[in-house]
């Protein structure tokens, strides 16, 4: 992104490449807690990597759990993990999830007495998208209460 800022600023003026380089980012990645009453924490956590090598896929985590306190109670409390994507540039696209668009997503809920809500996979995205955001909202019933956390990361493609 600042290679792009650079050049934008540059314009008209003779840019020298070494000005241009950066380090190429491995991955991105971004966490976030909301406490709940009792102590215990909702946790957020999304990570993504660059493109492996010879393919053209994006590999992926989103997780939310619930940290300390005591243990859910199955089919009663719950944990739910919403992830998306969105892709950005002209005409850009991302696919994930039997999903192609400018935004994908998926929920998953887990109500079974456990902690946490994972979800991981690769997206891919076509030639013109710049960047992707990646983001992961999650909310929990326990403890008598509900309790939303979010993070978001980026990378460039």
């Amino acid at each position: 992104m600042a290679a792009l800022l650079v050049l934008l600023v540059a314009v008209g003026q003779p840019v020298q490449a070494t000005e241009l380089q950066e380090k190429p980012q491995e991955e991105a990645n971004d966490s976030a807690t909301s406490p709940f009453t009792n102590g215990a924490k909702l946790r957020t956590d999304v990570w993504i990597k660059t493109k492996i090598v010879g393919t053209p896929e994006f590999p992926w985590k989103t997780k939310v759990v619930i940290e300390g306190g005591s243990k859910p109670a199955a089919g009663h409390d719950w944990v739910q993990n919403t992830t998306s994507f969105q892709s950005y540039g002209v005409a850009s696209s991302v696919t994930e999830f039997g999903q192609t668009s400018s935004e994908v997503s998926e929920t998953w809920r887990n109500d079974a007495g456990q902690r946490g809500s994972f979800q991981s996979g690769a997206f891919t995205i076509n030639w013109r998208t710049m960047y992707v955001e990646g983001h992961v909202s999650g909310s929990a019933f326990y403890n008598g209460q509900t309790v939303h956390s979010s993070a978001q990361t980026s990378i460039l493609t």
